[in-house]
């Protein structure tokens, strides 16, 4: 691992231990939770979803600091009454975690009932979004900015994990958001499309009646 590596490791695990111990709800989501679902690449920042309410911001931000972190108490509010996003910097290594609070989302509501609880190091686990929840976050994100980035973290999971994903749920889903077409390119280029091609007609079909 090199140092870069462990140093992330530092500031996210920090980061994960402030959220069980507070009991606060959070998934990890973004880069790291793509990686967990699809195939190694590098990612600088830590992303995480959270769900908080006013009477947690003082216990968290005060939990932050103690263990290393720069964080913004007004930052939290503002994010909070925003469902927006805020930021901690773990000020030994400078490496930062995004936070977004969830607001009512449909994919956020799914992503937390269907968390999944994996390794994230050899010391902790953590909760994630589910990779059906990480895939329609991401067709979203490259219809926000068109990084292709984000359609390769999508083919990554689909390699990986493709057989075990609720395909019909990420299917109505991604009707929904508007991006079934790019999400249809990118299960046909997978092979998947075809093998599944039954089931996502019998869903359109159920979906009409």
């Amino acid at each position: 691992m090199t140092d870069v590596q462990l140093e992330q490791n530092r500031a996210f695990g920090g980061v994960i231990d402030v959220f069980e111990a507070t009991g606060i709800e959070y998934l990890i989501w973004g880069g790291v939770a793509a990686v967990a679902y699809g195939e190694p690449r590098f990612t600088r920042d830590m992303d995480v979803l959270v769900r908080l309410h006013h009477g947690q911001v003082d216990t968290l931000t005060r939990l932050l600091e103690e263990d290393g972190y720069y964080v913004s108490v007004e930052a939290v509010r503002d994010a909070l009454d925003r469902h927006f996003y805020f930021n901690a910097i773990h000020l030994e290594t400078g490496v930062k975690i995004d936070f977004c609070v969830a607001g009512p989302d449909p994919i956020y509501v799914w992503a937390f009932e269907h968390r999944q609880v994996k390794s994230f190091d050899e010391f902790r686990q953590a909760s994630y979004m589910p990779p059906e929840s990480v895939i329609l976050t991401k067709l979203r994100a490259y219809q926000e900015g068109h990084s292709t980035r984000h359609l390769d973290d999508i083919e990554g999971i689909l390699r990986v994990s493709g057989p075990e994903l609720d395909l019909i749920y990420v299917d109505r889903a991604a009707a929904r958001i508007g991006a079934l077409g790019t999400w249809r390119e990118l299960l046909d280029k997978s092979g998947l499309g075809r093998r599944f091609a039954p089931l996502l007609r019998e869903s359109e079909g159920d979906s009409e009646t």
